[in-house]
């Protein structure tokens, strides 16, 4: 087993700063880590002789948040940046940046700073040019690629929705557009909800996402509820409302 240890870079204290979160790029070969500390690290694994070859001794490091990195979230798509990817990041100063996982260089890495949220941003999911970050403010937010900007090297995302029933912090997301297009949340309670609609997130936002439907799932187990005794059903002629607020009686109710 290979280990990757921060040796290169210990801290004052003699140990160095914990991993929060980590993505795996595997057409470059390149493990790129979320450090408690703010930094990005990546390891590139080199080719060699062996069957699993071996990674940098040293990781390269990139000064990423002023706070820690909380989630970091690899895109591949054509289109995206140099290469067709982008790396979304987020971190306790409240911000999301965006960046080009190809350079090397800070200053030109960032290709965007997101900032909306009041806390620390604790997941993002992101699907077909519609990007959602969860904070610990309670919030949900929806990001959307600017259109009429195809023709540039990188997407630019505006803020175009907030969602601010929730009970909670949202610690994890999963975002699926298409005919069955829902966003499941998972929750500092235990518990996964999900928005769906049959057309999720309109192209213009012309219509209020719904709240959300009761959880899917619950980690923490319930006590069963007792039996209850069964109640006589009685059945009553319905009506169903015509145009222009007028009613029309039932099939069976017209007999009578």
């Amino acid at each position: 087993m290979e280990l990757l240890s921060w040796s290169s870079f210990k801290t004052a204290s003699d140990a160095g700063p914990s991993v929060a979160c980590h993505r795996y790029q595997p057409e470059r070969r390149t493990l790129i880590a979320g450090l408690a500390d703010g930094h990005l690290a990546y390891w590139t694994r080199r080719k060699d002789g062996g069957s699993q070859g071996s990674s940098d001794a040293k990781p390269f490091l990139l000064h990423a948040h002023a706070g820690g990195v909380r989630c970091v979230l690899l895109v591949e798509s054509e289109g995206l940046g140099l290469e067709g990817c982008l790396l979304f990041t987020g971190g306790a100063d409240r911000t999301i940046r965006v960046w080009d996982p190809t350079l090397r260089d800070a200053k030109k890495a960032c290709v965007q700073t997101l900032r909306a949220h009041g806390g620390t941003v604790a997941a993002l999911a992101y699907c077909e040019g519609l990007l959602v970050s969860a904070s610990t403010d309670k919030t949900i937010k929806v990001w959307r690629v600017d259109e009429g900007r195809e023709l540039m090297l990188y997407p630019w995302l505006s803020l175009r929705q907030t969602l601010a029933d929730l009970d909670g912090w949202a610690n994890a997301l999963a975002l699926h557009l298409g005919e069955s297009s829902a966003l499941y949340v998972g929750d500092e309670h235990g518990t996964i909800s999900v928005r769906a609609r049959a057309v999720f997130f309109a192209a213009q936002f012309r219509r209020a996402i719904p709240p959300p439907t009761p959880p899917l799932f619950r980690c923490t187990a319930s006590p069963p509820s007792p039996p209850s005794a069964a109640r006589p059903t009685t059945r009553t002629p319905t009506c169903c409302s015509g145009g222009g607020g007028s009613r029309r009686r039932t099939r069976s109710a017209s007999r009578g």
